[in-house]
């Protein structure tokens, strides 16, 4: 039986294949045919004779499409001009990012700003550092994003691109935020937002608009917040933007959850689903499933919390993205800590917190420093650790100027204190 993972990386590959022969043409991919049926000939008759491991017939065809695309990508440079040759190995960098295939994109990407580097105008390099800046903003790598994003921007302003610029320095604020730089990210958005105003690019304002409501979030403005998101939701119109579709419900969906209005925020997470489905979006996708799970514990359904944290890490592990591997590590321990196996919820709330200490991510490690000060309260006996800890997550939320937070804690901290 196919996997879902088969399912997709058969599509991954139609895609690329796609390209290709459109590329290289009509003998190209009669030459592709050829090599694809002698392949698998003698890879069969080879595992005939000497199986390696007993590999199922799932991870047999994984292994036949993924010699595919290094065979695709090899072969076509015999069929294009090097400039063009170039312009291919990106859109197809494109297209693997699309399906979540960060490595592949990655290799494709560094080839063009290395080894290819003369092949390409500065247009086209400025793009691919932005998607190396891109890939690395994934994986939570904040140093290597900063500096990708840097030499786009450099290469964006040689060739006087409005657009580029606007969307590397929408980027840069957001990587900034996600460091805990609230004010230095939001300046980048900021200015980010002015050259998209002057230069009309709609859907750029659309995603600065959910960044800057991602900071009043992060602050707890939630009013302002909202403001935000529904100005970009009023952007999108009729548009069939469903990946940003997909992150505006989920974002207006953590509002109504921070609100306890629950049933609303429902609604709001399924939409963003529905969405992230349709686009093919994984990452946004496993981050609704995230806060989903984490609004399911809230109503005590822990079941479903747990179900859904689990599709999470899955989906967070397969992308690297250790930062929201963390937040899983999180509500995994709100679970156990629900369940009163207060030694178990401990050891994920200590994995959250670490990662987010090795991350310097200020908002969820005092979120998780939080979750670990309410454990020693249900504890009893360690009202000390419990306080502690409350007052570490006020240094925190201090740092990123979440105000509303900090109040929230130290009413937590007096309440320990009392």
């Amino acid at each position: 039986m196919e996997t879902l993972h088969n399912k997709t990386l058969q599509a991954f590959l139609e895609k690329v294949s796609s390209l290709a022969n459109k590329s290289c043409g009509r003998s190209f991919a009669i030459k592709m045919r050829t090599l694809r049926v002698e392949r698998e000939r003698l890879l069969k008759n080879n595992w005939r004779k000497l199986p390696p491991e007993a590999l199922i017939s799932a991870e047999k065809q994984e292994i036949f499409r993924m010699i595919d695309f290094d065979t695709i990508v090899l072969n076509a440079s015999k069929y294009l001009k090097e400039k063009d040759y170039v312009a291919f190995l990106y859109d197809v960098s494109e297209i693997s990012i699309s399906f979540s295939e960060m490595e592949k994109g990655q290799r494709l990407l560094h080839m063009i700003v290395t080894k290819l580097k003369k092949y390409a105008n500065n247009l086209l390099l400025a793009k691919a550092h932005q998607r190396l800046g891109d890939i690395s903003f994934y994986r939570n790598n904040w140093v290597t994003t900063l500096r990708q994003y840097k030499k786009s921007l450099d290469l964006f302003t040689k060739s006087k691109s409005k657009q580029g610029i606007a969307h590397v320095k929408s980027s840069i604020g957001s990587a900034l935020v996600e460091q805990g730089e609230i004010m230095k990210g939001e300046k980048e958005l900021r200015e980010a937002k002015e050259i998209a105003k002057r230069a009309k690019l709609k859907s750029l304002l659309i995603k600065i608009n959910v960044n800057l409501g991602n900071v009043y979030s992060m602050r707890g403005l939630w009013d302002e917040a909202m403001v935000c998101y529904k100005d970009s939701l009023s952007l999108i119109g009729r548009n069939r933007d469903d990946a940003e579709r997909a992150r505006l419900y989920r974002n207006i969906a953590i509002i109504y959850k921070a609100k306890g209005e629950y049933d609303v925020a429902l609604k709001h997470f399924q939409n963003s689903i529905n969405f992230s489905v349709k686009a093919n979006d994984q990452y946004h996708k496993g981050l609704t499933y995230l806060e989903e799970a984490d609004l399911y514990c809230k109503q005590g359904d822990l079941a479903a919390g747990t179900a859904l944290a689990t599709t999470a890490f899955r989906i967070f592990s397969g992308l690297g993205d250790r930062l929201s591997v963390a937040e899983v590590y999180k509500v995994f321990g709100i679970i156990n800590r629900q369940n009163k196996r207060y030694d178990t919820a401990l050891s994920y709330l200590e994995n959250s917190k670490r990662i987010n200490e090795d991350y310097d991510n200020p908002l969820n490690l005092g979120e998780t420093m939080i979750e670990i000060a309410k454990l020693y309260g249900m504890k009893g006996g360690e009202t000390d650790k419990a306080r502690e800890s409350a007052k570490a997550a006020i240094s925190c939320f201090k740092r990123i100027n979440a105000d509303v937070k900090v109040s929230a804690a130290k009413e937590m901290l007096a309440a320990y204190t009392a």
